[in-house]
């Protein structure tokens, strides 16, 4: 089927689009609860949170990158922990 466009554009991009199925949109906001939770007073949320951010992998990356430089040192250390053990999975 050809493209026709009229009138005809002065520029013509194409662009990629990617379909992922099985994500939960909701599970940036997730990753972010998750990581407030790593700097809880509790340790036995603080530790949930961590292996619950370990398992859901690749997804929490950017944002644990960003939560290494928080001004909690028990947030960031469990954001360096976290990151440290998905990247351990991730190699062959």
């Amino acid at each position: 089927m050809p493209l026709e466009i009229l009138p005809a554009p002065a520029k013509v991009t194409r662009v990629g689009l990617v379909i992922v199925r099985g994500l939960d949109p909701g599970v940036l906001d997730e990753i972010g609860r998750l990581i407030l939770q790593c700097g809880d007073p509790d340790y036995a949320k603080r530790k949930a949170a961590t292996a619950s951010l370990i398992e859901i992998g690749e997804p929490a990356r950017t944002k644990l990158q960003k939560a290494q430089s928080n001004a909690d040192v028990e947030n960031a250390q469990r954001a360096e922990e976290a990151l440290a053990a998905i990247s351990k999975s991730k190699a062959p």
